[in-house]
């Protein structure tokens, strides 16, 4: 009478076992994972809009104060990110005139030329898995829409 073994069939049941579970762990992890980075694709692709939409109202308005900001939170359905903008002073350096100007068109264009621009900043915050994510833009503004107090000594 031949003698079987039984032993091999519990440590080949234990392997596949441990391989199984293993694998599950890790399909599991990636979905976790590709969940997360989906949530964070659309939270970026929502900040992404309403930083367009905050730089489109301030950049609509008549002037905007060299100075001036604000900050609060945006209305449902995405009172979940905050903003906060500020319009500061950029400097600009007075260009080479061209050589072979009349001097009365150099101190013209000298008089004429406004040295500095304004520079909108918003910056969008919010929270994903209790983690701060903040995504931020600045343009350019012409000096037409940047009011400066002409009270305020220039620097």
């Amino acid at each position: 009478m031949k003698r079987r073994r039984y032993g091999y069939i519990l440590v080949e049941t234990i392997t596949a076992m441990a391989i199984l579970s293993i694998t599950a762990v890790t399909v599991q992890r990636a979905i976790q994972v590709s969940i997360h980075a989906r949530g964070l694709a659309q939270d970026y692709t929502t900040a992404q809009f309403l930083l367009e939409n905050t730089v489109a109202e301030q950049t609509l308005q008549p002037r905007i104060a060299i100075g001036a900001g604000a900050s609060g939170v945006f209305p449902p359905p995405h009172e979940r990110f905050h903003y906060a903008w500020k319009m500061t002073r950029v400097d600009i350096p007075l260009p080479a005139m061209p050589p072979g100007l009349p001097p009365e068109q150099i101190a013209a264009a000298e008089q004429a030329f406004l040295n500095y621009m304004g520079k909108l900043r918003v910056e969008i915050s919010w929270s994903r898995g209790g983690q701060p994510v903040t995504i931020v833009g600045e343009t350019l503004l012409s000096p037409d829409q940047a009011w400066r107090n002409p009270l305020e000594v220039a620097p």
